[in-house]
């Protein structure tokens, strides 16, 4: 078996990724993904892991963190989704993604065991299979330790028999509500279903009903719980300073400050008041003050790192935000005319992404959107289209994704010039062919258009 064969049988086993949710998706259990790696020899048991869950910045949580341990001198393993371009994304060990003969290898030794796995559910999903393959292959390199991303939710993620060295929540918010729920308490708890006894937690800012979920789930658990908290505006003056950190402690003990200096095209540049030490001139070259508690997260995990002998210097927590690089998220592709490339897929993201528009300060922008059937169109679209002087409509070869047709029907009322465009590639060249020096191509509404965009663009990574 190749490569390309390895992955073509990945990918003939059902996706939940690709797949327009149903009714089976509140029957996940972690009954496939236990008995498939117990069949294998458990190799999750054998990582030092750190898992990551939530709703907003779980990638880019994973990246930052994987980064600084990396910097550290750690041999690190990343599992994230979905992919831009390449399967091979998803399974790194610092930095460099699984090589096509490992894969290849893995899947012929993991096929007859992905068989021989039955019960209620049906066979393996796609996702249960390459999180048996990715704990394998991590195992089988001796990563120092692995930074684990949830695919959806958490409580049910295959991805969820880890026992993690900490847990990790992101930001929670209104997403893939026919699997998790309809009200943020709901979803808040199906991410807090990565809790283990024990194991310490740290969260991104949250909405009270998150934090009463998070509380409580820690508390249930016997895991402290850690807060990112976020100042926007540095005080003038260290008594200021500290008054205000005093302040943002109230009420959320053993909390991690972040004071917000700079968030500007060269990046981010913030202070972090520690749970252990104090860092200043942090330095990022990601895009958007949204990753500003993205920051604070990875930096919280690799000081809760300490008390399990795992130490993390100043200098190795400098030197991995300022090299991290995460691709599709507001991604510049080109600067004249600009064209930024970002997976915004939801209504938060889109306003975060619109936030981070006045970055590029452009003549004018024109818009190519693609948005999932089952996201909140309306949403994504009152955020973005009415910062658009053009917003062509466009679909990927997601059969989740709605058809340029239905996106201008539910948007055009809110846009000035909607047009449409059937694919990736036709978009963009519409696109930047109506674009002017100093005027700003945004592409976004699915990480899907961003690889097809990347390919489209020259710009995706050889498989």
């Amino acid at each position: 078996m190749d490569y390309q064969t390895a992955v073509a049988y990945l990918e003939s086993l059902v996706d939940y990724e690709r797949k327009v949710p149903g009714a089976e998706a509140r029957q996940w259990n972690l009954e496939r993904i236990s008995q498939l790696l117990a069949d294998v020899g458990n190799p999750h048991h054998r990582l030092r892991a750190i898992h990551v869950a939530g709703t907003k910045g779980k990638g880019s949580t994973s990246a930052l963190l994987a980064a600084i341990l990396q910097a550290a001198g750690y041999r690190v393993g990343l599992f994230t989704s979905p992919h831009l371009t390449s399967f091979r994304e998803r399974i790194r060990i610092n930095g460099e993604r699984i090589p096509p003969e490992q894969v290849a290898e893995l899947v012929v030794w993991l096929q007859p065991h992905l068989q021989a796995v039955t019960g209620p559910g049906g066979p393996p999903s796609f996702f249960e299979a390459y999180t048996a393959l990715a704990f394998a292959y991590f195992a089988r390199a001796r990563v120092d330790l692995a930074v684990i991303e949830t695919g959806l939710g958490g409580r049910l993620d295959a991805t969820n028999v880890v026992t993690p060295l900490v847990s990790v929540i992101t930001r929670i918010a209104y997403d893939h509500m026919q699997e998790l729920g309809d009200s943020l308490a709901e979803i808040a708890a199906e991410k807090a279903g990565i809790i283990k006894p024990g194991v310490p937690v740290i969260s991104a800012p949250q909405l009270d009903p998150v934090w009463a979920v998070l509380r409580e789930a820690s508390a249930h658990q016997h895991a402290s719980l850690h807060g990112v908290r976020l100042l926007a505006e540095p005080p003038s003056s260290a008594a200021r300073l500290a008054e205000a950190l005093a302040q943002l402690a109230l009420g959320r003990p053993r909390s991690l400050v972040v004071v917000q200096r700079e968030a500007t095209l060269s990046g981010l540049l913030c202070d972090i008041k520690g749970l252990r030490g104090e860092y200043r001139g942090l330095r990022c070259p990601l895009l958007g003050e949204h990753q500003f508690s993205n920051l604070g997260l990875a930096v919280g995990t690799a000081e809760l790192l300490e008390a399990e002998g795992i130490s993390v210097s100043p200098e190795a927590i400098h030197e991995g935000l300022a090299q991290v690089a995460w691709p599709g998220r507001l991604q510049i592709a080109s600067r004249d005319p600009w064209v930024v490339l970002d997976g915004a897929h939801d209504a938060v993201s889109a306003v975060a992404l619109r936030q981070a528009v006045g970055l590029f300060a452009p003549q004018r922008l024109i818009l190519v959107l693609a948005i999932s059937r089952d996201k909140d169109i309306e949403a994504i679209g009152a955020e973005l289209c009415p910062l658009a002087e053009t917003v062509i409509f466009t679909t990927t070869g997601s059969p989740r994704a709605a058809s340029p047709e239905e996106l201008q029907r539910r948007l055009a009322p809110s846009c000035r010039d909607p047009r449409t465009a059937p694919a990736a590639a036709q978009a963009l060249e519409l696109a930047t062919g109506l674009a002017g020096r100093g005027d700003l191509v945004l592409v976004t509404g699915s990480l899907y258009l961003v690889g097809e965009a990347l390919r489209a663009l020259g710009l995706a990574e050889p498989d």
